[in-house]
């Protein structure tokens, strides 16, 4: 009977071990471990760099203009996920400046669009919005929103119809006005994998010394000319 109980029991250590092993393997993340594939888009004759402090990615070198870093996923590594059942995580920050993200679909990349793409800033509940640019004042932001919702944002670029998934291929992030933009987290996770967040930590305070005059008035489009925000 010992003998049956102490089996049972490493049984259940296993089959639990196994779930959470499959729950890790659940989570995607869409920034890349080699900071090598990164590649630069040049803006104002300024230059953003890309480099690993941690776990966490590091974005920075601007100072008044918004060059940016673009991630181009090769065929093979595009991530494709579930409309209904993932959600897209996220928690990042930044010390001044702005800062803007973009995820990129269905083949298109940083190098090579044809605009479908959109930014993760209108999916994140804040008061630190810059209104003409869409661009994100200083704070920290930690939160997640679902695909489901991505898909159906009026700005959304094409119709998903009856599509059950979409395929994710590329992300660019944009250093502006001097930001240094540290993502610790931006993956795709199911949504009973989630963390919870709280309203209170999606929501940051603009810092008191950042004017929403110091930078060029900038705004997203589908120019080829990397010297243009996209």
């Amino acid at each position: 009977m010992k003998k049956f109980i102490a089996f049972i029991a490493i049984c259940s250590i296993v089959l639990s071990l196994s779930f959470l092993s499959v729950s890790a393997e659940t989570a995607k993340s869409l920034l890349p471990e080699d900071v090598s594939v990164w590649k630069s888009y040049d803006a104002g004759g300024e230059t953003a760099n890309a480099k690993l402090e941690g776990d966490a990615t590091v974005i920075w070198g601007s100072t008044v203009s918004w060059p940016s870093v673009g991630y181009s996923m090769e065929v093979n590594d595009y991530i494709t996920v579930s409309i209904e059942d993932t959600v897209i995580e996220y928690d990042f920050e930044l010390d001044v400046g702005k800062t803007n993200i973009s995820i990129f679909m269905k083949g298109d990349t940083p190098d090579k669009h044809d605009g479908k793409y959109i930014s993760i800033i209108k999916f994140i509940e804040s008061e630190n919005i810059e209104l003409e640019s869409g661009d994100l004042y200083p704070g920290t932001y930690k939160g997640a929103f679902s695909i489901s919702e991505l898909v159906s944002h009026p700005d959304f670029p094409f119709e998903t119809d009856n599509d059950e998934t979409l395929t994710i291929s590329g992300i660019r992030i944009f250093t502006v006005s001097g930001a240094t933009v540290i993502i610790n987290k931006l993956r795709i996770v199911e949504k009973s994998d989630a963390a919870p967040v709280s309203t209170d930590e999606s929501i940051a305070t603009i810092s008191s010394d950042v004017s929403t005059t110091d930078s060029p008035d900038v705004s997203f489009n589908q120019s080829n000319d990397v010297s243009e925000k996209e």
